[in-house]
């Protein structure tokens, strides 16, 4: 069994290079998929996003929620859960979808929050962000998600084949902000009103709170990190001198 978190991940990279973004990680995709069809791979778990679902039409969202992705991104998520669709009908191959958002922790990767937050309020710089303070999404700790990724890629059967896999809350990133500041006092952080612009080309979809009833029902899937819980395990971590994640 496999996971398959190989991507160009976020719609940042892909509003630069749509065509390079949807070609590896579509292409990457199905190259994943012929080798589980050629050496009978018995199941691979994709990494997919909430990205697929657009603007949210209802909230919590749950994944027969309409999928109408708005940037190269997500739509390359969407091409490659049909694919998977496609080799599970035809060759029976086992290609299960879990949804996350807005993944958050120790040893993450990319520039974005709260990440910048937190090694901002540490190093006692200030870092005022001029809007997207209205934004809700659903912040995910990092724990849980490989929680719910495990129990996917363990489970005996799959009556579907996608699972939103997230904290099952929507929190604005004004509330963020404050709770940063509530953990580290003196923290110099801001953000203005609106919503969260991926850049100045494009403004992210309204989001919120993604639905983990399926995952908690079929999986056993339990979130163990809010919002507050998460950001307080993640500067910890900081603070310890940002040891190697646990696996």
């Amino acid at each position: 069994r496999i996971v398959h978190a190989a991507a160009i991940v976020s719609v940042l990279p892909s509003l630069a290079a749509p065509s390079h973004v949807t070609r590896v990680n579509i292409g990457g995709t199905l190259n994943v998929l012929e080798a589980m069809r050629l050496f009978e791979v018995e199941r691979a778990v994709h990494i997919s996003s909430e990205e697929v679902y657009g603007a949210f039409r209802r909230e919590p969202a749950d994944e027969e929620h309409p999928v109408a992705p708005t940037a190269p991104y997500g739509i390359s998520k969407v091409a490659s859960e049909q694919l998977g669709r496609f080799y599970r009908t035809v060759y029976r191959t086992d290609f299960i979808n879990v949804r996350t958002s807005w993944v958050y922790g120790p040893g993450f990767p990319r520039q974005r929050i709260p990440r910048t937050l937190i090694e901002a309020a540490l190093a006692g710089r200030p870092l005022h962000l001029p809007r997207s303070g209205d934004a809700r999404i659903d912040h995910t700790y990092l724990d849980d998600c490989v929680t719910g990724i495990l129990l996917a890629l363990d489970h005996a059967s799959h009556p579907f084949d996608v699972y939103n896999v997230a904290s099952g809350e929507g929190r604005t990133i004004a509330e963020m902000v404050a709770l940063v500041q509530e953990l580290i006092p003196g923290a110099d952080l801001s953000v203005g009103p609106g919503p969260y612009w991926y850049d100045d080309r494009l403004v992210a979809p309204p989001k919120g709170a993604l639905d983990v009833g399926r995952a908690k029902a079929v999986l056993g899937y339990q979130p163990e990190y809010d919002l507050r819980r998460g950001l307080a395990a993640y500067i910890e971590w900081y603070r310890r001198g940002q040891p190697s994640p646990r696996i």
